[in-house]
């Protein structure tokens, strides 16, 4: 197989932040209590949470540690284990 002849597979897809906002926005204006974007270039997880009116009102980064999502609150995952290969 010849992957020099695919771009997508010889190199990391990217997303600017703004496109992250915007896909936000559907997001919440759809319900989605919780979306997380996890940035294997800058390593790590941008969550959005308590959407209000179509926008998230809780937003936070991390790059350490752990997070538990909302829907299953009793399951911790860590940060860095979503960034390995």
């Amino acid at each position: 197989m010849d992957f020099g002849s695919n771009p997508y597979l010889t190199r990391k897809p990217s997303i600017s932040y703004s496109t992250i906002l915007a896909v936000s926005r559907h997001y919440a204006e759809a319900g989605i209590k919780e979306y997380w974007v996890v940035n294997l270039k800058d390593t790590c997880v941008h969550v959005f949470r308590d959407p209000v009116q179509g926008i998230y009102t809780t937003e936070f980064i991390l790059t350490t540690g752990t997070i538990a999502p909302l829907a299953f609150p009793d399951i911790q995952v860590q940060v860095q284990r979503l960034m390995s290969p």
